[in-house]
């Protein structure tokens, strides 16, 4: 399984987020990948951007999830 995976330490200003997002909806629609998630440090989401989910998931539950 493929997967685009995005990391930011904070994603509470609007100017790094629409930066992140950007970034992995265009890797997205670059690689035909449907699979993307944004690591961050404490926040958690699922969002809609570019056509595409978009899982946001704090870095202490990826790693114990073992997502890779």
């Amino acid at each position: 399984m493929n997967q685009l995976i995005q990391v930011c330490y904070g994603i509470d200003d609007y100017k790094t987020k629409k930066r992140e997002i950007n970034a992995i909806v265009k890797a997205a629609h670059e690689t035909g990948c449907d699979n993307l998630t944004v690591i961050t440090w404490d926040y958690e989401a699922k969002e809609t951007a570019g056509g595409r989910d978009i899982y946001y998931l704090p870095l202490w539950k990826w790693l114990l999830e073992g997502r890779a």
